[in-house]
């Protein structure tokens, strides 16, 4: 029997909408060391919520919290 390719499966549990980029995402954490930068003491900011997650930022960026603030930000 033929066996199907990766490339094939891929495709079908694309189709499923099984491989969503959160799920994805679970499989590639984050590079080690990357840790979100210090806010500076006192820190105010506006309540602003950009990401939800590292999987929802481009590239290395990691989503980072000052205080309710949510933001992609380069790891430190």
């Amino acid at each position: 029997p033929e066996t199907a390719s990766p490339l094939t499966l891929i495709t079908c549990l694309a189709g499923l909408d099984f491989l969503s980029q959160e799920f994805l995402w679970s499989f590639f954490p984050s590079f080690p060391g990357d840790v979100c930068p210090t806010p500076p003491p006192d820190t105010i900011t506006i309540c602003v919520v950009s990401c939800g997650s590292d999987w929802q930022c481009s590239g290395r960026q990691k989503c980072c919290n000052y205080g309710c603030l949510w933001h992609c930000m380069e790891p430190t």
